[in-house]
């Protein structure tokens, strides 16, 4: 689809979004199309202030007009140009509605009726509905031919004033079928949508939990490649995973299954010619010769090429209270994660980083896994790896030695630390399993590093504020910059997922809650109801905001989002009752001016 008739799809859609907006201005209480829209995040919420126009009450064209430029970021440039409508009836429109009118006609967003007479206090008819749906869906369709048009995709609708029940029902029946000319999904191409995905056959919780001490596993990935996009998922009780393959328009184009048997699935990477999986074993009995990890090796189909099983590691627990980052550079390929050691002389089992730097063309580990590594972090709690260049700068959030978030900078292979640099020092007593920080995501953009967390503003389980550090890569001089600003006791938000835009753009995704007194103090923050929220923005490597804080109904993240045609996306998986989940695609439509300097 060209740029142009891009734009369009999004003016047009702009008219139905338009007609879903009106139904929250007056109360929570959504038609069956409504609700439905209104969960996948179609329908915003409007302030108790707002103009209050009823569920029976019509939509103007002039409150079209400014609603449409409202939604298009264009209503502070109509009132800047300040354009004079000449239509014949300029007398019948508002005055406020004046200078919208004028910027949608001169801008093609809306055309008078006919006679050079606008009809400002006219009434959207069905048909009107109707035409908008087939131009938002790429057909160019005279309006005389719009009827048979709809009736030859199954869409038809009455050419009478709708109800807003019958309106949305009608909406949400028409975005969510792949009825576009290309044969899409109007509510996937606008980036915006929701879509539903087959359940697996499995069950199990999202890796993503707001404001945890420590990292996770991911029990879940996704990348885009080539065309399409890959979802591995975890198989329930196995360390095996199903892979699922969609096409551009999330058509299921392939289905497999890898039947790992290792007990612990620790993660995956889509690496420049390969694929990687890293699995792991409980060494109960502190054997060196003992595989406590393996790594898999695959082509890019998912057939399997080679294998390594890694011992003599001084773990008997991997992957335990962090998470896993993968890096690559050449042949060497680095697993950057947690582990549980062997018992020690003070008769305890401490836990630490552990960093494995594998030789890919002979599958074969380069560095010295044992007690102490010269990158040694005591209670890492999280873990990421990047290569810039040669050099491998690994980051970890430690709560004991060193008790601060710290990057090591060390040479190829892991074997040799150049630098350490630590970001941020934490208060508080050694090892206390508490931090107040959680972080959530990192990124490599083209000349930094962008960390993004949420830390306690107000002491010990008081409410949180999402931050950003940004690391420079060559020099790592760093700064950290505050992105929220909580209301103690009030309000608290998550750690932010991040998200590489461009070379030196980036979007942070998180979780806004409010404070629901009635619940016990440390699980005020943590659960997902009608106080929780969900916000993003995009910022550019100097913490300059791109955009405004947006806020949009998402659901928990299954795996970190992904950038990929246009678009922020990801998988949320949600309990829909007691018997099964539901697993939705949501998309975030990244503007030309996000991301153009």
């Amino acid at each position: 689809m060209n740029k142009s008739l891009n734009h369009l799809c999004k003016i047009c859609f702009a008219f139905i979004l338009t007609l879903l907006i009106v139904v929250s201005m007056i109360n929570p209480v959504y038609a069956y199309g409504g609700e439905r829209l209104y969960k996948a995040g179609f329908i915003k919420g409007m302030s108790d202030s707002a103009m209050a126009l009823n569920e029976s009450e019509p939509l103007t064209r002039e409150q079209l007009a400014s609603i449409i430029l409202e939604i298009n970021a264009l209503k502070d440039v109509a009132l800047i140009v300040n354009l004079s409508s000449q239509y014949s009836d300029t007398d019948e429109i508002s005055d406020w509605a004046r200078p919208f009118v004028a910027y949608c006609t001169q801008s093609g967003l809306m055309q008078g009726v006919g006679n050079n007479i606008f009809a400002p206090k006219s009434v959207v008819k069905g048909k009107q509905l109707g035409a908008v749906m087939l131009r938002a869906m790429g057909y160019d369709v005279p309006w005389d031919d719009v009827d048979q048009k709809l009736m030859q995709l199954g869409i038809p609708i009455e050419n009478k004033d709708l109800s807003r029940r019958e309106a949305f029902t009608y909406i949400w029946d028409v975005i969510t079928r792949p009825l576009c000319r290309d044969g899409s999904a109007l509510s996937a191409k606008l980036g915006k949508g929701v879509i539903t995905l087959e359940p697996l056959d499995n069950k199990y919780t999202s890796s993503w939990e707001p404001n945890r001490t420590w990292g996770t596993c991911p029990k879940e990935s996704a990348y885009y490649d080539n065309g399409y996009y890959f979802i591995l998922t975890k198989l329930p009780d196995t360390s095996g995973v199903t892979i699922e393959k969609f096409d551009e328009n999330w058509n299921l184009a392939d289905k497999k299954e890898l039947a790992f048997t290792d007990g612990y699935y620790g993660g995956f990477y889509h690496g420049i010619n390969y694929n990687y999986f890293i699995l792991g074993n409980e060494n109960a009995n502190e054997s060196d010769s003992f595989p406590v990890f393996r790594l898999i090796q695959t082509d890019h189909d998912f057939n399997i090429i080679n294998s390594l099983n890694i011992g003599n590691a001084f773990t008997c627990i991997p992957f335990d209270f962090g998470s896993v980052s993968f890096a690559e550079y050449g042949e060497y390929l680095t697993i950057h994660t947690a582990r549980k050691r062997y018992l020690t002389d003070d008769g305890l089992n401490h836990q630490s980083q552990i960093t494995i730097v594998v030789n890919t063309n002979i599958m074969q580990v380069e560095n010295d896994l044992g007690r102490f590594q010269p990158n040694h972090v005591s209670h890492s709690f999280n873990q990421f790896a990047f290569y810039n260049y040669d050099k491998l700068v690994l980051f970890d959030h430690g709560d004991a030695y060193p008790r601060s978030l710290i990057l090591h900078i060390m040479d190829t292979t892991g074997r040799e630390v150049l630098k350490g640099v630590s970001l941020i020092d934490i208060p508080g007593e050694i090892g206390d399993n508490w931090t107040g920080i959680t972080m959530g995501g990192a990124v490599d953009m083209d000349g930094e590093y962008v960390f993004g967390f949420s830390r306690e503003s107000g002491g010990k389980d008081s409410s949180r504020d999402v931050y950003i550090c940004i690391v420079d890569k060559f020099n790592y001089s760093f700064s950290i910059k505050k992105i929220t600003d909580c209301q103690l006791d009030s309000q608290s938000y998550s750690e932010p997922k991040v998200v590489k835009l461009t070379g030196d753009r980036f979007m942070l995704l998180w979780k806004k809650r409010y404070q629901d007194t009635a619940k016990p103090a440390r699980k005020i923050w943590y659960t997902d109801d009608e106080t929780t929220v969900y916000e993003y923005v995009v910022l550019d490597v100097r913490g300059n905001f791109i955009s405004p804080i947006i806020e949009q109904d998402f659901k928990l993240f299954s795996h970190d989002p992904i950038f990929a045609d246009g678009k922020v996306i990801w998988v949320g998986t949600h309990w829909q009752n007691s018997l099964c989940h539901v697993r939705e695609v949501y998309m975030i439509n990244v503007s030309d001016e996000w991301l153009n300097p």
